[in-house]
């Protein structure tokens, strides 16, 4: 009965917002458990695993004292294990971690690799909870949105490392939301170095540290992740870390126009220059052409440039401001979710397995403290865009129009633009 008198208070309260936040969270969910419910079965039967494939291959390589990215020893070394990786293309720290799942059968590593990411996705869940003092249906929102919005299976398919990510990001962010306690900093830049060290990009994580002026956290951030490169000099010598700077991630980091990278940069060329990819359908090969809006690629690239510059410039603006505004705890939650979507659009490749990182910013943007009205739909929203490109795929084989492969771009930016409101005043101030 007082459950019941609860809701039904919240009910009367509720303003135009919350319904029409409601309405969409519903429909994004709807949407969501779809194509979860449809992408399962066929995980289930036969996960593909591929970059794990990679990571499993490459650890081995190193544990043989072979290079990491000579392509023909991974073909060869696949070819043994009946696998078709795609080339490494990490750091080669990456490996070291990996060193104490890659000793194992592949199958058994396979699984082992699948529920370290199940149980990071459940630890991001519960210290976000607790963090942000979340009420037990907020907690079911989140993990709601945990389990559907980001590109959970395909990130489960493919084996990638970015619920591990997701976690050091998450643990960073709730460790030491203050400038106090030096052990607490020391954590936080220690798991952005480690961070760093496993993908290049997580470095701009440092940005909300610096707008703060916790310029000990960022010193330990770049500390962490020298030592990185030293670890992999160590693991596969200095030839592989040249390799790696000079060759490996260039080319990986070389803009690509596949459909599933969300960038904004790729957005905008795919919108003005034809792309046209080679696919399999009904096990026949085909050619699919994404259809731009006009032959310019020259404008597409301008735009995409000028998309990074505002969503820097924008981000670091609201990152210096609202230090100034909030209180030390509020301004630095708001601005670390802040900088993960910025990242996310900047970047030239946001994979659709990168989604993951969402959680940490829907969570701050959609579920702490009491949002304004436009925050409150932008999260939803957001929720929406993720739904729906959860089938670029169908939008690719039935329909391939360029502007149907960017539901992913607007999901990411949706969240960025509700994180760049601040929270209420009054609620702001009560920490």
């Amino acid at each position: 009965m007082f459950l019941w008198k609860r809701f039904a208070t919240r009910v009367r309260r509720a303003s135009w917002a919350d319904w029409i936040e409601v309405a969409l969270l519903l429909v994004a969910f709807w949407i969501a458990a779809g194509g979860w419910r449809r992408a399962l079965p066929l995980f289930l039967r036969a996960p593909r695993w591929l970059d794990f494939q990679a990571y499993y291959i490459a650890a081995r390589l190193s544990a043989q004292g072979d290079s990491l990215y000579a392509t023909t020893l991974q073909r060869a070394f696949a070819a043994q294990l009946a696998l078709d990786p795609p080339p490494y293309v990490y750091p080669p720290f990456f490996t070291t971690l990996f060193a104490p799942i890659a000793a194992l059968p592949f199958p058994i590593a396979g699984y082992v690799w699948m529920a370290l990411g199940a149980l990071s996705l459940v630890v991001s869940v519960a210290l976000l909870a607790r963090a942000l003092h979340l009420t037990a249906w907020k907690i079911a929102v989140l993990a709601l949105i945990a389990l559907l919005m980001p590109a959970t299976i395909a990130t489960f398919n493919v084996g990638q490392a970015s619920f591990l990510l997701t976690m050091f990001f998450v643990a960073a962010m709730v460790v030491a939301p203050r400038a106090m306690g030096g052990a607490k900093n020391f954590a936080a830049g220690a798991l952005l170095g480690i961070a760093t060290g496993m993908k290049v990009y997580p470095a701009l994580l440092a940005l909300p540290y610096i707008a703060a002026r916790r310029f000990n956290t960022v010193i330990i951030i770049g500390a962490v992740f020298c030592g990185t490169i030293l670890a992999g000099i160590f693991a596969g010598g200095l030839n592989d870390t040249l390799t790696y700077w000079t060759q490996a991630l260039p080319q990986a980091g070389a803009l690509n126009l596949y459909p599933p990278n969300q960038s904004a940069r790729a957005v905008m060329q795919r919108l003005f220059e034809p792309y046209a990819m080679n696919a399999v359908r009904n096990r026949q090969p085909v050619t699919i052409e994404v259809l731009s809006l006009a032959n310019v690629p020259l404008l597409g690239t301008a735009l995409g440039w000028a998309a990074v510059v505002a969503i820097l410039g924008a981000t670091a603006y609201v990152l210096w401001r609202r230090q100034r505004v909030l209180n030390e705890r509020d301004a630095f939650l708001y601005n670390f979710a802040l900088t993960v979507p910025a990242m996310l659009l900047v970047i030239p490749l946001s994979w659709d397995h990168y989604e993951p990182h969402l959680l940490l910013p829907l969570a701050v943007a959609g579920l702490y403290r009491t949002a304004k009205p436009a925050p409150k739909i932008l999260f939803a929203l957001a929720c929406l865009c993720l739904a729906l490109h959860r089938f670029w795929n169908v939008w690719l084989f039935e329909s391939p129009f360029a502007w149907l492969m960017m539901f992913g771009f607007w999901g990411v930016l949706c969240a960025w633009l509700a994180l760049l409101w601040s929270p209420t005043q009054d609620a702001a101030q009560s920490i």
